[in-house]
């Protein structure tokens, strides 16, 4: 519950010094996905999966699926909105009114 918050608080202290791109933006969604991927892969092995919503057993594959697409798009939203607020404030840092 700490960690989100740090993000938020360097977010606002320290800002990017340079303009974020969407193949940037777009990029931080590789962990996640892999991560996806990694646990469907090991949990029949270890007959475990790390979240509910992961695991095939309960509601098949395509519930999975369907579950990592909302996900997905939730985080990409939340990528696109920290592109848009760190170039916006990368602009006004750069471009004061004055």
């Amino acid at each position: 519950y700490i960690m989100p918050l740090a993000m938020i608080l360097d977010w606002v202290i320290n800002p990017p010094t340079k303009t974020i791109t969407l193949k940037q933006a777009a990029s931080w969604l590789v962990f996640p996905l892999l991560y996806v991927v990694y646990s469907l892969i090991r949990g029949p092995f270890v007959n475990w999966y790390p979240y509910p919503f992961l695991d095939p057993r309960i509601g098949g594959y395509g519930r999975v699926l369907l579950y990592s697409i909302g996900i997905s798009v939730v985080i990409g939203a939340i990528c696109g909105l920290v592109k848009m607020l760190g170039n916006r404030s990368l602009h006004i840092k750069n471009n004061p009114p004055y």
